[in-house]
C-alpha cells in the first residue's frame, strides 16, 4: 500500500511540470484561450489591428472596425477603448449605447488618453438648448 502512494506522489509533480511546459511553449494553442467573438484566432498584433481598424474607421467599415477595436481594447490599449467610446456613443456599426461609451471612455481616461475626458464629460452634458 505505502509504495502505491509513494509511486502516485511521485508522478504528480512530473505531471504537473509536464501540463505547464506544454501550456507555455510556443506553437502550442488551446482554441479556447484565444478566439475572438467569432470563435476564430485572435490576432494579437496590436500595432496591425490598430492600423487596420483605422483604416476601416477611416473607410466608414465601422462594423469591421469596431470588430478590430475591440479585438486589441481586451488587450488594454487606450486608443482602441477612445475610438470604440466614440463609435458606441455615435452609434457607428452598432446600436448607440450610452452606457457602453462611458465605459470605453472611462478606460482611455484612466490612461489619460488625449480627448477622452471631454468625450466622457460630453457624454454627461445635458443637449444643447436644455438648461
Amino acid at each position: 500500500m505505502k509504495l502505491a502512494q509513494s509511486r502516485r506522489f511521485l508522478w504528480t509533480p512530473l505531471l504537473v511540470s509536464a501540463s505547464l511546459t506544454l501550456a507555455a511553449a510556443p506553437g502550442v494553442r488551446n482554441p479556447s484561450w484565444n478566439t475572438n467573438g467569432d470563435g476564430g484566432p485572435v490576432d494579437v498584433d496590436a500595432a496591425n489591428q490598430l492600423r487596420a481598424a483605422n483604416a476601416a474607421y477611416a473607410s466608414g467599415d465601422y462594423p469591421k472596425a469596431l470588430k478590430l477595436f475591440r479585438n486589441i481594447a481586451v488587450l488594454g490599449v487606450p486608443e482602441a477603448h477612445f475610438r470604440l467610446g466614440i463609435m458606441y456613443a455615435r452609434g457607428l456599426g452598432t446600436r448607440q449605447s450610452s452606457r457602453q461609451a462611458e465605459y470605453w471612455l472611462a478606460l482611455a481616461v484612466r490612461a489619460n488618453y488625449p480627448g477622452a475626458a471631454d468625450a466622457l464629460a460630453a457624454l454627461s452634458a445635458p443637449p444643447e438648448g436644455e438648461p
